[in-house]
């Protein structure tokens, strides 16, 4: 039990910055640190059961990813998003690529094209 405590707070210390700023490019700097946190309280639930079948870092981003989905997926997420737009202070809309209105892709397609770029980025 006491590895298993030593071995979260390792990923946690590790992986932490790399998730908040995934999650900051997916639903922006206001959700982020929130999401973080859900992610790894999801994670050391999860982690007895996690069968090392992927890498940490991919397992990790999956879930990140979708606790990112599952927030954006409602409704008052669209409500906040719509209100920075119409007030301007949104720096780009959500699920815009090369000039894709976000309302022509589905959450997943805007998720994907986040992934994609944030890979790019890199």
């Amino acid at each position: 039990m006491a590895d298993d405590k030593m071995e979260f707070e390792q990923m946690y210390t590790s992986f932490r910055p790399t998730i908040y700023r995934y999650l900051t490019r997916l639903v922006g700097m206001q959700e982020a640190e929130d999401l973080t946190q859900e992610v790894f309280i999801k994670v050391e639930k999860a982690l007895p059961t996690f069968r090392q079948e992927a890498q940490l870092s991919t397992w990790l981003y999956r879930i990140a990813t979708h606790v990112a989905i599952d927030r954006m997926r409602q409704p008052s997420f669209r409500r906040e998003l719509t209100s920075e737009q119409a007030a301007g202070t949104a720096a780009e809309p959500t699920g815009t690529k090369a000039g894709v209105a976000a309302d022509t892709c589905s959450l997943e397609e805007q998720v994907g094209h986040r992934e994609t770029s944030t890979v790019s980025a890199r």
